[in-house]
């Protein structure tokens, strides 16, 4: 992540995020059901358990928001469209900023 010059990096540091994916699309009414929820600051509670993680390194040359997801969140999920984001300051709502958002579309592929 960078400032807008693409050459110094956006501080990232204190900040928290989530990566979330979702059955229907944000703010869609109904709303979807949660399918995967990884937070940086609560590592050792995503949904499902197990599921994923959520690192930020922050340094004075990069800074990056990098996440995993892991078979138990993966298996489950069926050849469809979901949806999903990445939230930045999540849990507050006057600073909460969507860094992208769309739909994850799966297809089943065959792996060597």
């Amino acid at each position: 992540m960078f400032q807008a010059d693409g050459i110094s990096p956006f501080l990232i540091a204190g900040h928290t995020f989530e990566y979330i994916v979702s059955t229907a699309p944000f703010g869609a009414s109904p709303a979807g059901s949660t399918v995967i929820r990884l937070r940086s600051d609560q590592p050792g509670s995503p949904t499902p358990a197990g599921g994923g993680l959520i690192a930020v390194v922050s340094t004075s040359v990069v800074s990056q928001v990098q996440f995993a997801l892991y078979p138990p969140a993966t298996t489950p999920l069926t050849p469809t469209t979901f949806y999903h984001a990445m939230w930045m300051d999540y849990a507050d709502p006057a600073n909460a900023l969507n860094l992208f958002w769309g739909q994850l579309m799966l297809d089943p592929a065959v792996q060597p």
